[in-house]
């Protein structure tokens, strides 16, 4: 991310991100099922007051999302055959505007802490596109490869499967399904980022990306 901020820096095209800007909290984020797992630790792990909070904001946008109807489309969000459909749910749920259960004060309350999707959106066009993203006048930042995307791969522990990606809302009723617990083999940390690290380098892979915006 930094080398592609020097590359986009030297065509003068500056991050426009910053605090307090959160309208890409209520775009329809990815996470790889081990980071599914991930943020379930994360809240577990928070104060009392802080995850009452988080929590109370995902039942809201759970709320939400079934009174919409999208709840049946978001669980099949992931297909790989219908990049089509996936742009078009996403930028029906970014219209509801709900925000990410995550953002307290137009920023991100677990930054250290976020999704790779999240890390990899960087915006470099003027802020107030952000408010409509399906315009086409959001312009992000460059990367030569998503992690993101080879890792919605790595959930056979290899990077060979097919990506799999619970949107961020279903993120924790994926981590706490039957499909979940039965997916929580023990692998090796080194070698497993060493593999991550290898098809990283050497293999091409898929951006999944967001399906609402510019992400994809």
């Amino acid at each position: 991310m930094a080398a592609a901020t020097r590359e986009a820096e030297k065509a003068r095209r500056s991050i426009s991100c910053g605090p307090g800007c959160g309208a890409c909290c209520r775009q329809l984020v990815p996470v790889a099922e081990a980071e599914a797992l991930y943020l379930r630790a994360v809240v577990e792990n928070l104060g009392p007051d802080r995850r009452a909070r988080i929590q109370a904001r995902h039942r809201c946008a759970m709320r939400k999302i079934r009174h919409s109807g999208l709840l049946q489309p978001l669980r099949s969000a992931n297909d790989p055959n219908s990049r089509d459909r996936r742009r078009e749910l996403g930028l029906r749920y970014f219209r509801l505007g709900i925000p990410c259960p995550f953002l307290e004060q137009e920023s991100c309350s677990i930054h250290p802490h976020r999704p790779l999707a999240c890390r990899e959106y960087l915006v470099t066009s003027d802020p107030k596109h952000c408010a409509a993203p399906d315009v086409g006048r959001v312009e992000t930042l460059e990367l030569p490869r998503r992690p993101s995307s080879l890792l919605y791969r790595f959930g056979d522990g290899d990077g060979s499967a097919p990506a799999r990606w619970p949107p961020l809302p279903l993120a924790k009723e994926w981590a706490e399904s039957s499909e979940a617990q039965a997916t929580q083999d023990v692998f090796a940390a080194p070698s497993l980022f060493e593999r991550f690290l290898h098809r990283l380098a050497g293999a091409e892979v898929q951006d999944s990306g967001s399906p609402g915006s510019s992400r994809g």
